[in-house]
């Protein structure tokens, strides 16, 4: 089947391409995506890339055309579902992906989205982004193929890596987390399980409305909780994931 497809120009940015959902970003996108990334990386002689995804509302309607794009080049996806982004490097990088697609919309306000990739083990960024939309509109893309996809959860061997990097110190240390709704719920509240000390996790659960404060942490009105409850705990320090 013929295939080429032309990206809203704003969406192709320097490290991501990244829209509004519904307005500049579509599922076609995703689909195209997959489509174009999965030749790039058919044409290095690679065969697999790893997926993951965010807690965004549109996350998983974004994932599956994306997924599907992959397999039309005959990449064989791991799809480690939901988690934070460095756990999508973990398993990219310990499996020896050849690839690698994170969907998520940053610390953009809810109603953003959008893909952030590897080539191999380095970021593909800046002008490769920008010529994968031309490869796309030119419709240059390998032979439609059958690929493959796995589910793999990673999360227990990502928290265990985190934890080993605890040098053992002999301070407990009372530390108190922002995790703001976003997707590093479930990661962030097995590992404060697992470390010394006492932890208190805000807002852990994930949640792609983002209901109890905007996501991006450089602003100081989205630390204000975090500020108030470590006043209020006399804490040693606060993290704003």
């Amino acid at each position: 089947m013929a295939f080429s497809h032309s990206f809203d120009p704003t969406t192709l940015r320097e490290y991501d391409i990244r829209g509004i959902v519904g307005r500049t970003l579509h599922p076609e996108d995703a689909f195209a995506i997959g489509r174009t990334f999965g030749t790039i990386v058919a044409r290095a002689d690679g065969h697999t890339v790893a997926v993951g995804y965010d807690g965004r509302l549109s996350s998983p309607e974004l994932e599956r055309p994306l997924v599907d794009g992959l397999k039309a080049s005959g990449m064989d996806v791991v799809r480690v579902g939901r988690g934070p982004t460095p756990m999508l490097y973990y398993a990219a990088t310990t499996m020896h992906a050849d690839g690698a697609v994170m969907l998520t919309g940053s610390h953009n306000p809810p109603d953003y989205n959008g893909f952030k990739m590897m080539l191999g083990k380095k970021p593909f960024f800046g002008q490769q982004i920008k010529d994968l939309g031309a490869q796309a509109a030119r419709g240059d893309v390998v032979d439609e193929a059958q690929g493959s996809e796995r589910d793999v959860d990673v999360s227990g061997d990502y928290v265990a890596r985190l934890i080993s990097d605890w040098d053992g110190g002999d301070r407990l240390l009372n530390v108190v987390w922002d995790n703001g709704n976003g997707a590093a719920g479930e990661v962030l509240t097995r590992l404060v399980h697992a470390l010394p000390g006492h932890h208190t996790v805000l807002f852990a659960e994930i949640d792609g409305r983002f209901p109890n404060h905007h996501p991006d942490p450089t602003v100081p009105a989205n630390l204000t909780a975090l500020v108030a409850e470590v006043r209020r705990q006399k804490a040693d320090v606060g993290i704003r994931r």
